[in-house]
C-alpha cells in the first residue's frame, strides 16, 4: 500500500470545495444581504494559472506549496509509520470593472471567507478524513491574503484571494 502525499490532499480539498461551495456562497450572500454576492468557481484548477488562460469567473485554485514526511517506526519499505506536513494554497481569482474596486475587495474577503469555514468544517467533519488514517487536520493558523490586479489598460481589476495554512496527517501501515 502507498503512502499518502499532497496530492491526496489537494485532491480531497477539492472535491470537498466543488461540492460545499455553492451552499456555503449562498449562506454568506443571505448574511451579508447588501448586494454584493459571491459564486461557486466556474472551474477548480489544480496549480497555478496565468490570468490570461482563466476562462470562468470565479475559478478557484489549489495547491500544495511544500511537504515535509517524517518516517518514523519504518519495519521495511512502506510499512511503519509516517507523519506528513502540508503547507496549502486555495484561493478565488475574480474580476470587475475599476470602478467596482470597493465590491470586488469585499467579495475577496468573502471568498477567503467561505475558504477557511469550508476547510475546517472538512477537516472536522469528514471531507478530508479517512477511515484508516484519521485523515488532513489543520495544523497551524490559517493565513489570509488579499490581491488586487489591474490589466495595463485598466479596463478590468481583478482579485486574488486566498489562504495559506499546514495540514498534518499521520499514517500507520503494518
Amino acid at each position: 500500500m502507498a503512502w499518502t502525499t499532497s496530492e491526496d490532499l489537494v485532491d480531497k480539498v477539492k472535491a470537498y470545495l466543488n461540492t460545499n461551495f455553492g451552499a456555503k456562497a449562498t449562506a454568506l450572500n443571505s448574511e451579508y444581504d447588501d448586494g454584493i454576492s459571491i459564486s461557486a468557481p466556474g472551474v477548480y484548477i489544480v496549480g497555478e494559472i496565468p490570468l490570461q488562460h482563466v476562462n470562468k469567473w470565479p475559478s478557484c485554485y489549489i495547491f500544495a506549496d511544500s511537504a515535509t514526511f517524517s518516517p518514523f517506526a519504518m519495519a521495511a519499505a512502506g510499512t511503519g509509520n509516517l507523519d506528513a506536513s502540508v503547507e496549502l494554497t486555495v484561493g478565488v481569482l475574480d474580476k470587475s470593472v475599476p470602478s467596482n474596486g470597493d465590491a470586488l475587495r469585499r467579495k475577496g474577503y468573502r471568498y477567503v471567507r467561505a475558504i477557511y469555514e469550508l476547510i475546517i468544517e472538512a477537516s472536522v467533519g469528514g471531507g478530508l478524513t479517512d477511515a484508516t488514517n484519521g485523515g488532513w487536520v489543520v495544523e497551524a493558523q490559517i493565513e489570509a491574503t488579499y490581491t488586487p490586479l489591474q490589466t495595463p489598460s485598466g479596463s478590468t481589476m481583478f482579485a486574488d484571494s486566498h489562504i495559506t495554512s499546514s495540514f498534518q496527517r499521520r499514517e500507520v501501515k503494518a
